[in-house]
């Protein structure tokens, strides 16, 4: 016992040294000590597992769980599905889809029964997006269109807008410009008169793609620069300057490749976003392939490492979560089938009593 409270100890003070120089999860964590009811606690987890998804994975996943596992004993479904969502997430970041998968279809499970159709809406995107990293597009195409048909009943205007930008971009993988360009521009719209930010930024990006791929060289530039001159999140702000650069290689022009390569590079630095960091750390590789052959293999070794950091990552990411997850997801379809057994063996003692007093009744009436 001592031993397992000497872990957990320890594992606290690495979650807390990570967090000392980031106020936003301190006041998090501020609002997690000093909830006194247990869906407060949920909430605040769930708050820094959103907070840590994209550059603290394993800080994210430790949240996480932990908030799942209490929603659960509380029975708090909502927290629950909120909690698994930012889980499916996290495990999509770090490139472990089976996982991701895995919770994704659990998550549908508790929305559908509890009739939380928001969250039940999320899961179908997840799906989605799951379906579209193995390059299964048409079913990529359906689950995005049921999502937004939910999020369109549910009056939700802005998470419906994505889900219209996900279709477009789902025609784009698939080379249906003409598709791509009119939900990509109907969802761009959308987010102008919504006035969505990260939406505008995130449509502009697709746009671009479909002008590029579209051969309108200068149209396709103009997006992604537009995209520069709005405040976004770092993952827009890489999008734009790695697409200017891969535009850039596409009409041989290295120099500004290398340069709009090397500033999404910086964009990302140090954030943990580790897919990102590779395809420009290749780009520039290639690029430099010919020219400086050292340089080129300083990029290729720095992208090897952020695959291997990728890989391990994903493989080891909160262990000990995974396990206690798993034993949890059994504990709970154990007593699921046990109190479905328990129901249906009173279901049959009441016809069974039914059926007697119906006999006595015979007997004496007869």
């Amino acid at each position: 016992m001592k031993k397992i409270i000497t872990v957990i100890f320890f594992l606290l003070v690495i979650q807390r040294a990570g967090h000392a120089q980031d106020p936003e999860a301190d006041s998090i964590l501020h609002s997690l000590d000093t909830a006194r009811q247990d869906t407060d606690r949920v909430k605040q987890m769930t708050c820094l597992a959103e907070h840590y998804k994209y550059h603290l994975p394993d800080s994210a996943l430790f949240y996480g769980y932990k908030a799942v596992a209490l929603a659960r004993q509380i029975k708090f479904p909502e927290g629950e599905v909120e909690a698994l969502a930012y889980i499916t997430m996290t495990q999509m970041e770090v490139g472990n889809h089976a996982k991701a998968l895995e919770i994704t279809l659990r998550g549908l499970i508790i929305a559908e029964k509890n009739n939380l159709v928001n969250a039940k809406a999320f899961f179908l995107s997840a799906l989605a997006h799951i379906y579209s990293e193995a390059k299964n597009y048409g079913k990529a195409l359906n689950k995005f269109r049921e999502a937004k048909a939910l999020y369109d009943f549910l009056l939700d205007s802005t998470s419906a807008t994505v889900q219209q930008g996900f279709i477009g971009e789902t025609y784009l993988m698939l080379n249906q410009l003409d598709s791509a360009l009119y939900y990509c521009q109907s969802a761009y719209e959308t987010a102008i008169r919504l006035k969505i930010g990260w939406a505008i930024c995130g449509t502009l990006l697709h746009l671009g793609r479909i002008q590029q791929k579209k051969g309108n060289i200068s149209l396709a530039l103009a997006h992604f620069r537009q995209t520069l001159l709005m405040p976004s999140e770092p993952i827009y702000t890489f999008g734009s300057y790695f697409y200017i650069a891969q535009l850039y290689q596409q009409i041989n022009r290295p120099d500004s490749c290398i340069y709009y390569a090397k500033k999404s590079l910086e964009t990302v630095h140090g954030r943990g976003f580790y897919t990102n960091i590779i395809d420009a750390n290749m780009l520039l590789s290639g690029m430099y392939e010919k020219s400086d052959p050292k340089k080129a293999l300083q990029y290729s070794k720095m992208a090897l490492s952020s695959k291997d950091s990728l890989y391990n990552l994903g493989k080891t990411t909160s262990l000990e979560n995974f396990i206690a997850f798993d034993e949890q997801e059994r504990q709970y379809e154990i007593e699921t089938a046990k109190a479905a057994y328990r129901s249906q063996v009173k279901q049959y003692i009441s016809i069974a009593g039914l059926l007697v007093l119906l006999l006595i009744a015979f007997i004496v009436y007869r």
